[in-house]
């Protein structure tokens, strides 16, 4: 599909029409372009199950983001920029091809409830994690690490004491 098709159905849905016709471009995106920086009203983006290797760095300035949905792709890595979406609640980047978070993912995630990462490369989370304020839900099952908490508990320990209160 193309960049251009892509932002137009974006901004579609952004001004609250035809929901649907996102789910015209499911198994066929390959590139987010990086003009959907210009779609600063959008709430919840779902680009799951397509062909996605990275996001654009422009991402970031997405601030109103809520929902971010980019399962069952094949993205190798999240652009730092992503800490940026400050507003973001959720995060799935599930069944992709992760190798990593980005270092500083915990620190302006500020809002972030859920994350999964289920099902990816990963081997160890970045120190940051620590500093997420309102982590309710953290899905790191199926990764390559053995070191990788994955229970609420072990979530807790992870995060220290404070995260009992």
């Amino acid at each position: 599909m193309i960049d251009e098709e892509v932002v137009a159905i974006l901004k579609e849905a952004e001004s609250g029409g035809a929901m649907e016709k996102s789910e015209s471009f499911r198994s066929s995106v390959e590139v987010l372009p990086n003009s959907i920086a210009g779609l600063e009203k959008l709430e919840e983006l779902d680009v799951s199950s397509n062909l996605l290797v990275f996001l654009p760095d422009s991402i970031g300035l997405l601030r109103n983001l809520k929902f971010l949905n980019v399962s069952a792709n094949k993205v190798k890595a999240l652009p730092e920029s992503i800490a940026l979406c400050s507003s973001l609640v959720e995060i799935d980047v599930s069944f992709n091809n992760l190798l990593s978070l980005p270092i500083n993912i915990g620190y302006g995630l500020v809002n972030l409830e859920r994350l999964s990462i289920r099902l990816n490369k990963i081997r160890l989370l970045p120190p940051s994690i620590r500093e997420m304020k309102s982590p309710r839900f953290l899905d790191v099952h199926f990764n390559e690490s053995r070191g990788i908490a994955t229970s609420n508990r072990e979530i807790d320990k992870y995060r220290g004491p404070e995260s009992e209160q």
